[in-house]
């Protein structure tokens, strides 16, 4: 995109899409549900898997306008859209333990990803301006099998910079109702939604700063049609409506699932509860059941940057600040076109947020927890490839394996794909369960998640790797998963607090988790907690008034922690993780030894 676009210009910002029938026709709500299905009577439930997912990626560098230079002809936008890696993307995706992807259909260059033949027979343009590969359909089939959820971003207008597309759907932008538009625009929607039925799990629509103008009513068009066009081919698909960015964040309409929560600045951002109710409208009473998810931009600006412009410890405390309280966090960030990766500058900065979020924990191949055996394996150093340790081990004989046992609820196999490869077997507790061919023609494929598996019962598990085939097999690494039990508030009764200096703040006004905290100035103060399951989070503020603690567990010391840094307080910082243990009861316990402060936000503890 051009620099420091505003992404409402971009869109030609006016209005919102919507409609149900033909052009020039109302129709009342009451007719709806029988063109386009009933909608879910519970809303709450059908955000339970994006609640789950905990935070994704927003894409919109691969837009005809975000590329460089900016693409404007037909043959050019197919032969981008054509070079999209889904396989690639879906593969980074679940390695950054990304839950979802929303990616961009189009915006104000009138090019759009995916085939819809009643845009086509609206505006006119041939060849279609439409892309002949439907690249939502194909991220499905490579985000699907990895358990990645996918949502799709369409403007609530049409497209400002083709004057063909503007007038054929009667489209101008102000605070106008725009019938004609909206049933045009609403039967274009429904078509995408049709065609890709429950494979699309979402819809973030841009531009609806002008609601009450243009959908606050009570026949159609208006709120209710405009989110069934969405659910057309699929009824629990969810729906937010963008108002443009709002702190606090806040729902629109009603007929949401979810908030758009558009923001530019990330460190301003807090929540105290999963919900956000939204307004009654003309069609439709108060909802006080929609996720509140907050979408902002890790580089300088949406879609671009060459690095993250918010340190990591900055990255992690944004996203617990959403997810602790149960909602999502969705993070814009600049590719590489045309694959669509993300840049690697933002990449490795983002792992690390994914393992403290997520509770994982990865074991290089040099690690002394792994047995080799079957066969000779040699340590390669691999430059800069990402691996921790910069390293991988190489097995040239048939039956060579890499074993691992484990206490987590799942575990990822990094390897790599490549010419001169073949089949691996992987084993999970003594069983095979996949078979993976790791050849792949071309360029060497790094990093590459072979298996993945979630949801194991708590207690121990044993995965194995096995060559089968190919000159070579190559380990890179393991890496462990964690269930998010329960996130405790630093007043739950059952942590206890020793010493005479404890106290409870709620006032402060930033993103605590629950918005207060405890907190002692008296050294040797401590607190301490039982919890059971395979690991603990200690979350608190980092800022110059903190000092060392001592964290202790079952008895016995894990090191001093320091909650020090300069300058200025960066809040619900994972100072000290216990991760992998034998699943069962444990005991925490955190010493204030040094500093101004201690204080106790919240514990996140997994299973």
């Amino acid at each position: 995109m051009t620099n420091q676009f505003n992404r409402r210009k971009l869109i030609g910002i006016g209005g919102s899409a919507l409609g149900i029938s033909v052009v020039g026709s109302m129709m009342p709500w009451a007719v709806i549900p029988k063109l386009f299905g009933k909608r879910l009577p519970s809303r709450g439930v059908a955000t339970d898997w994006l609640h789950a997912a905990q935070w994704g990626i927003f894409n919109q560098g691969q837009m005809a306008e975000c590329q460089h230079p900016p693409i404007t002809t037909v043959n050019a936008w197919n032969t981008a859209v054509e070079a999209y890696d889904t396989e690639a993307v879906a593969n980074q995706l679940q390695r950054l333990g990304a839950g979802y992807l929303i990616h961009c259909l189009g915006q104000n260059s009138g090019f759009y990803c995916s085939p819809n033949a009643t845009y086509d027979s609206i505006v006119g343009h041939k060849p279609s301006h439409m892309s002949n590969r439907d690249l939502v359909e194909d991220l499905y089939k490579s985000l699907h099998p990895r358990g990645i959820g996918l949502m799709v971003y369409l403007p609530s207008g049409a497209p400002s910079n083709d004057p063909r597309a503007c007038t054929a759907l009667q489209w101008k932008d102000g605070k106008y109702r725009l019938a004609n538009f909206q049933l045009m625009w609403q039967n274009i929607i429904a078509e995408w939604s049709k065609r890709w039925g429950s494979k699309v799990q979402g819809w973030w629509f841009d531009g609806c700063i002008y609601g009450d103008s243009m959908y606050n009513f009570t026949d159609a068009p208006n709120w209710a049609s405009f989110a069934a066009a969405a659910r057309a081919g699929n009824d629990s698909s969810l729906v937010a409506f963008n108002p443009g960015p709002q702190n606090p964040i806040q729902a629109l309409a009603p007929q949401e699932d979810y908030t758009a929560g558009e923001e530019n600045n990330g460190l301003g951002i807090f929540i105290s509860d999963r919900w956000t109710t939204a307004p009654a409208n003309a069609t439709e009473g108060p909802n006080p059941k929609i996720l509140t998810q907050c979408l902002t931009f890790a580089g300088k600006w949406w879609a671009e940057g060459a690095r993250p412009k918010y340190t990591i410890p900055e990255l992690i405390s944004v996203t617990n600040s959403l997810v602790n309280p149960g909602g999502a966090m969705t993070w814009d960030m600049p590719i590489i076109n045309p694959s669509g990766l993300i840049q690697p500058a933002f990449e490795v900065p983002f792992i690390e947020v994914a393992d403290q979020l997520l509770g994982r924990y990865t074991v290089n191949s040099s690690s002394d927890k792994i047995m080799y055996g079957g066969g000779q394996w040699t340590r390669s150093a691999h430059g800069s490839s990402g691996y921790y340790g910069d390293e991988v081990h190489i097995a040239a004989t048939d039956g060579a394996y890499a074993e691992l046992s484990f206490n987590g609820s799942g575990i990822q196999v990094l390897s790599e794909r490549g010419s001169d490869m073949g089949d691996v077997h992987i084993y999970l507790d003594g069983k095979l369960v996949s078979t993976y061919d790791c050849f792949a023609a071309g360029a060497r494929r790094m990093q590459q998640v072979i298996y993945e598996v979630k949801g194991l019962s708590s207690g121990s598990h044993t995965v194995r790797l096995v060559k089968d085939g190919g000159t070579y097999a190559i380990f890179g690494a393991f890496r462990v998963l964690s269930r998010l039990r329960s996130v405790v508030n630093d007043r739950d009764p059952a942590i206890k607090y020793l010493g005479s200096g404890w106290s409870t703040e709620t006032t402060r006004r930033v993103t605590d988790y629950n918005q207060d905290i405890h907190f002692t100035t008296h050294l040797g103060d401590y607190f301490s907690y039982i919890f059971v399951g395979t690991g603990i989070q200690y979350i608190t503020d980092t800022d110059s008034d903190m000092g060392d603690v001592e964290v202790y567990l079952d008895g016995a010391s894990r090191g001093i922690h320091s909650c020090y840094a300069a300058p200025g307080k960066t809040t619900q910082q994972p100072v000290f993780n216990a991760l992998g243990l034998t699943y069962g009861s444990h005991r925490l316990k955190v010493k204030m030894i040094s500093g101004k402060y201690c204080r106790l936000d919240c514990l996140r503890v997994f299973a």
